[in-house]
């Protein structure tokens, strides 16, 4: 008699606590829907945008208060509100210098939720949605402290993220101003020549005193280049590029792998 009530207790809990799940994610979405239509009244582009990133940042966080399993039926609202501010930034005339606390609260926002499903949610789907609203952000700056602002954004990025979120630079003619291609070339270059020498696998066919020259040279070059950036002195980053492109060409010249 005690174990089937004992059972009968254990089935009445599970029962109510999908229930009450269930009621959870019905609220949570109803209460979504709510806010989502009050934006399809908002006629102003910009302030339907900053209310559209709001309803954004609000569902995402409210996804984790959910179970794992109903935050991705809810996370369903997100992806709504993403394509919805892909469509109105698609449509949007106004440019940074117009607008510039819009689009720097923009990036913050969307760089962050672009870490977040791409680390921790690992949502390849909704990431490629935020990279694609992001890029359209990137495309609305037009001026140099525009992209100081949004290199100073991507700064700890890993060199994969920041070419996500600058796939668009080609049509941005402030950003075609800075050989993003070239530096990323060189940086690979210099660290599989620094691993050959380390290894010992390439050594010096000159004196060391002067290869130690050409690498301090190359670090000063990187070191003014990166100043360059903050600085907006693009003319002066690609020179410092070029100088350390030659640099690294003289090393390789000058020295040989041993097989």
């Amino acid at each position: 008699m005690k174990r089937r009530i004992f059972i009968f207790f254990i089935i009445s809990l599970l029962v109510f606590n999908i229930s009450y799940a269930q009621i959870s994610l019905y609220y949570e979405n109803l209460r979504f829907n709510v806010f989502y239509n009050f934006s399809k009244l908002i006629a102003n582009p910009v302030s339907k945008i900053s209310y559209l990133n709001s309803l954004l940042d609000y569902s995402l966080k409210n996804s984790f208060k959910l179970s794992e399993r109903d935050r991705s039926k809810y996370l369903v609202n997100y992806v709504k509100v993403i394509n919805n501010l892909d469509k109105e930034w698609s449509k949007f005339s106004f440019k940074y210098s117009q607008y510039k606390d819009l689009y720097e609260r923009s990036l913050d926002l969307y760089i962050e939720h672009y870490l977040i499903f791409k680390n921790q949610l690992k949502n390849k789907d909704v990431q490629t949605k935020i990279v694609k609203v992001l890029n359209r952000t990137v495309l609305g700056i037009d001026n140099e402290e525009g992209i100081k602002y949004l290199l100073t954004k991507l700064k700890d990025l890993s060199e994969i993220e920041r070419a996500e979120i600058l796939a668009t630079k080609g049509e941005s003619e402030l950003l075609k101003k800075i050989d993003f291609k070239t530096l990323n070339d060189l940086v690979i270059k210099l660290r599989k020549i620094t691993k050959e020498f380390e290894e010992g696998r390439r050594v010096l066919t000159v004196d060391y005193k002067i290869a130690e020259e050409k690498i301090k040279n190359i670090q000063t070059n990187v070191d003014l280049a990166r100043k360059n950036i903050l600085e907006g002195n693009y003319e002066e980053f690609n020179k410092n590029i070029r100088k350390i492109n030659e640099n690294i060409i003289f090393l390789e010249k000058n020295s040989k792998l041993i097989k």
